[in-house]
Formats: structure tokens, C-alpha cells, sequence
């Protein structure tokens, strides 16, 4: 499945496997899929997944739902990265860095995702 959503005025290309495109039609309410743009002692892309509990979400599908999240943590130190939360990143221009696609796929009982530019 393919479909098209903007964010931040900007085009999102999202494609989904076959595995994922069938469990998504299984689903009574919608996935939740955030990619975070991790900022930290390094830059990370991630994609999270859950059931509730993320805002402004934008709606691909009745069964999928997505945003796009820079993130920063206040710690580099490894030992210390996971007691730290998460903060929202301020970002001036955050147009220049929404993603141009997200792929997702269902493997072994899991969602798998990510994105790129």
C-alpha cells in the first residue's frame, strides 16, 4: 500500500508491505506510528509504535495513524541516556527536516519502521 500525507506543508510517501498493509486491515483502531528525529551526542532516526498516548497525529487510514517528533535528550553519557527523558526538540524551521518517506512492515509479531530523506 502506498499513500501520501503532508506534514508541515511538506509531502510524506508511506508504504507498507503486504504483512502490514493485512494486519492493518485487521485492526478495530488505528496504529500509531512517530518518527522521532533523535537528537544527542549523535543524530538517530527511529519509529515508535503504540496504541495511544502520541499527539497530533495525522491520519493516513482509518488504520494508521503518523507525526514526526524531534526529540533531545540533556546527556550524552551512555550510562545515564535511558534515566534522562526525552524532551521536544524546538526546531525553527522544522519543514527542513520532515522526512520525504516512512516504510512499514509487520515481521514475526512486530512493526518495523523507518524513514529517510
Amino acid at each position: 500500500m502506498k499513500e501520501s500525507v503532508n506534514i508541515e506543508g511538506k509531502p510524506v510517501s508511506i508504504e507498507t508491505t503486504r504483512r502490514a498493509a493485512h494486519e492493518l486491515q485487521q485492526r478495530k483502531t488505528p496504529l500509531l506510528a512517530e518518527m522521532q528525529l533523535y537528537f544527542s551526542c549523535m543524530i538517530v532516526k527511529t519509529v515508535i509504535f503504540k496504541e495511544d498516548g502520541f499527539d497530533n497525529m495525522i491520519a493516513v487510514s482509518d488504520s494508521l495513524h503518523i507525526n514526526f517528533r524531534p526529540v533531545v535528550r540533556g546527556t550524552c553519557e551512555f550510562d545515564k541516556i535511558l534515566e534522562v527523558p526525552k524532551i521536544d526538540m524546538e526546531v525553527v524551521h522544522i519543514e527542513n527536516f520532515v522526512p520525504k518517506w516512512l516504510k512499514i512492515d509487520y515481521k514475526r509479531g512486530d512493526w518495523v519502521g523507518e524513514f529517510g530523506y
